[in-house]
């Protein structure tokens, strides 16, 4: 068993996306397009695979989430193999916690689940941060789920002319702005503020969007704030970007003020978010959702995007 940086070759890049391809459901094929997912299954390998060397991503990460005694080199991308499997790996922090390491699983070699023997070699190759816990992409629902996997974002996802036909309850009194500013950054914050109060349980999993990534929209002109009978209602924001096997406009934020709350005002958001946006029917609308926030995951279900897999842990 060993770790390496050497450049991965073709034929196991091969092994790596039609690895992930055949643990891909029919349903999210037709939804998706097959050739769409192959690609974005190939960028995400590819990306992975370019930090395997990548000095200054590395060197960036360890500014970021620095561990005493950590070298650069400990925060690359490894490519962690023995006879019979092959991983792509990256160490993470769940939240930016450094008492809350994991490794992710970006591809392996064969389809299934890592053997014991592998599953240990991918902790061991980041040893220096000490995690016990591994991280991958599996496409079963969360009912569906091995009992020992603890699972973390979904992601739901749609075409946008799905979500334009669905006219949810609510839709006529509520209308959208593109943002010209972050003035209501403050009103923003709140309703965040609020919300983790109320569920406490999502501290540390659960964030409000950066001024660089609200800016970011806000620049890119997808960035709207939410207004209900002409009162500010919160803001919906995306952006053109793949996530392990999707490309799309992800739905990076979506907050809605507390007393606007169980109205099902999140899928008339949704809904006209995607009138709005100035995209073909069969681009997709997609978002993660955390696993226990079933309120979003309904307004998600009620403008037809569905859950088509999830990130899930499993303890070493």
């Amino acid at each position: 068993m060993n770790s390496t940086t050497d450049v991965i070759e073709p034929k196991l890049r091969e092994h790596f996306i039609s690895s992930a391809m055949a643990a891909v459901p029919t349903e999210t094929l037709q939804l998706l397009g097959t050739d769409s997912v192959r690609n974005a299954i190939k960028a995400e390998i590819a990306t992975a695979a370019s930090r395997v060397t990548d000095i200054e991503f590395a060197e960036a990460f360890r500014q970021w989430c620095s561990i005493e005694g950590a070298t650069t080199d400990d925060y690359l991308h490894k490519l962690v193999e023995n006879d019979n499997e092959s991983a792509l790996v990256s160490m993470r922090f769940r939240g930016g916690d450094r008492d809350r390491p994991f490794v992710h699983v970006h591809a392996l070699s064969s389809p299934g689940r890592a053997s014991a023997e592998m599953k240990n070699a991918i902790v061991s190759a980041y040893s220096r941060f000490n995690p016990r816990v591994i991280r991958w992409f599996d496409s079963a629902p969360v009912d569906k789920l091995d009992v020992d996997l603890q699972p973390d974002l979904r992601l739901f996802a749609g075409t946008l002319a799905t979500v334009r036909d669905s006219r949810p309850e609510g839709a006529e009194r509520l209308m959208l702005t593109r943002a010209v500013d972050l003035g209501w950054r403050d009103r923003y914050e709140q309703i965040y503020s609020e919300y983790l109060t109320s569920n406490p349980s999502l501290v540390g999993d659960l964030f409000s969007e950066n001024e660089e990534s609200l800016r970011g929209m806000l620049d890119n002109g997808t960035l709207f704030e939410a207004w209900y009978d002409d009162e500010w209602a919160g803001i919906v924001g995306v952006r053109k970007e793949r996530d392990y096997f999707v490309n799309g406009y992800c739905v990076i934020e979506r907050a809605l003020v507390t007393k606007l709350h169980g109205m099902q005002l999140g899928a008339a958001m949704l809904w006209r978010l995607a009138a709005t946006l100035d995209a073909p029917g069969d681009d997709i609308l997609y978002g993660t959702i955390h696993p226990s926030n079933v309120r979003s995951q309904r307004s998600a279900e009620r403008v037809g995007r569905r859950d088509i897999g999830g990130y899930v842990f499993e303890g070493v």
